[in-house]
């Protein structure tokens, strides 16, 4: 398998993280509640989609530049039995410096807690691999497909999310009566703010620095 550079921002992650070892500001952390009789199939479908989707990692290369690859490692999600009143504490305790090391290591970290009402998937997620749209909105999105294609007896194929994908969405988007609408609605509800609307009057800095002092 083949070595690919970091993007820009993804350097950017990687030496601010690199420099700032205790910084947790990297690592987007999640949970979802689900139904309990869906425990098997929620941990069947992380595993699929983090196979699919979640396997890149970071490495040296033999010229000491940082990149990326695509590792086609088996993924086995941790499932774990918590009592309710205790989940919220194991969630932080679990979820806390969850990366020992950047390279060469998986840049994400799930869990499947069974609780006696549910089920909950948890995980965390080193920002150099997702951002919080990725995490929060695609992840869930493809969870459920996955869910709905078990209570359908349908054979679950994996989005094809790309960034092609996304542009060409924009486009078509960008081009509907509905994109029309949209602009016309911020236009108008925002017509009346000024442009300065954040900064105050010089006259009443003295007031300020009173205040923050």
């Amino acid at each position: 398998m083949g070595n690919f550079n970091l993007s820009s921002c993804q350097k950017m992650l990687l030496f601010s993280e690199i420099n700032n070892p205790n910084n947790d500001s990297f690592y987007l952390k999640f949970r979802k509640d689900y139904d309990l009789k869906d425990f098997e199939d929620v941990k069947q479908a992380i595993e699929i989609i983090s196979r699919n989707y979640l396997n890149l990692k970071i490495k040296y290369d033999e010229n000491g530049d940082f990149k990326q690859y695509y590792d086609d490692f088996d993924v086995n999600i941790k499932s774990f039995e918590v009592a309710n009143e205790n989940i919220d504490e194991f969630i932080v305790d679990y979820l806390d410096k969850p990366f020992e090391d950047v390279f060469d290591s998986p840049l994400y970290k799930w869990a499947i807690l069974k609780t006696e009402s549910s089920t909950v998937l948890i995980g965390v997620v080193q920002h150099i691999l997702l951002d919080g749209t990725s995490l929060f909105s695609l992840i869930p999105m493809e969870i459920q497909k996955y869910l709905d294609c078990v209570k359908n007896n349908e054979k679950y194929v994996p989005s094809d999310y790309s960034y092609e994908t996304y542009v060409n969405d924009e486009l078509e988007y960008l081009a509907s009566p509905e994109a029309s609408e949209d602009k016309q609605y911020w236009l108008d509800n925002l017509k009346n703010y000024a442009q300065d609307w954040y900064s105050f009057d010089k006259s009443e800095l003295g007031y300020y620095e009173v205040l923050l002092d």
